[in-house]
């Protein structure tokens, strides 16, 4: 009975010890050290890395003690970042999304973001670049992919809103992007609110980056055909109406799903204009 009860005070202590151990920032950035040396798999880090982060999440004591912890807390970030990047698409969702609960705010979301969505597919894009936007509400990639998903899926309001703050965002645009798309997904839900003013100054500032996509440069075109029609007509400007005819004949001369539509305002247009002085 004795050694018994040695024996089972040696496990409760050694427990204490363990337990112990693991809530040791130190304890666990080594020991995710020693992971990431050995190339342990991503099964293996993702729990030490997340357990290092939440126990460095609120650093406490003088400010060298704070700045340890914050450095122990970005080498965590960083090695979720970096094998999420590496992929595969499983493992991508898997420890980027891993990095988001537990530090929603981390320099190197941003820089991952694209990856991710990607590897969530469309289905799960879409709201995952929404969810990101509470915490980087400005960042124009996120604003562009929320307001592309929201107009694929024909919710024009929210497109619109996401668009417009693209548009509006003091960050800066990402080397290789540029905002072309957000003016043209405003210019065309503007024109479906039959706002003519902003369809007509938004789609002319995206026309030009419509070239070869005779699907989305034919109804840009119709649009901005209607758009100065509606504005000639109203200002009694005739050369308006008459650039609004311009716009019309060439989205009915491209093969598109607004061809019929386009041509028809042609003839309107025409006719008016014929009225016209």
């Amino acid at each position: 009975m004795k050694r018994l009860l040695m024996g089972l005070t040696l496990a409760l202590l050694l427990s204490h010890v363990v337990v112990a151990a693991d809530d040791d920032p130190d304890t666990v950035y080594t020991n995710l050290q020693k992971a990431i040396e050995e190339k342990k798999p991503a099964a293996d880090i993702k729990p030490l890395a997340v357990q290092l982060l939440k126990l460095t999440a609120r650093p406490d004591g003088d400010a060298a003690a704070v700045k340890h912890a914050q450095e122990l807390s970005r080498y965590a970030e960083y090695q979720l970042y970096t094998l999420a990047a590496a992929g595969p698409a499983p493992v991508t969702v898997e420890l980027f999304s891993a990095l988001e609960e537990a530090s929603p705010k981390s320099e190197y979301l941003l820089s991952g973001y694209g990856t991710y969505l990607a590897a969530l597919g469309p289905a799960k894009g879409g709201p995952a670049a929404e969810k990101a936007l509470n915490n980087f509400p400005e960042d124009i990639y996120l604003l562009a992919y929320a307001a592309s998903d929201a107009f694929g899926k024909q919710a024009n309001d929210k497109a619109l809103g996401y668009a417009r703050r693209a548009i509006a965002s003091r960050a800066k645009v990402p080397e290789g992007m540029n905002l072309n798309g957000m003016h043209y997904i405003a210019g065309m839900v503007y024109g479906a609110k039959n706002q003519f003013f902003e369809c007509n100054k938004e789609l002319r500032t995206a026309l030009p980056s419509l070239s070869g996509d005779n699907e989305r440069l034919a109804r840009a075109l119709y649009y901005l055909g209607m758009s100065n029609y509606q504005l000639g007509r109203t200002a009694l400007n005739k050369a308006q109406v008459l650039e609004g005819q311009k716009y019309a004949d060439q989205a009915a001369a491209l093969a598109s799903s607004v061809k019929s539509q386009a041509y028809q305002l042609a003839q309107t247009i025409k006719v008016d204009a014929a009225r016209m002085r």
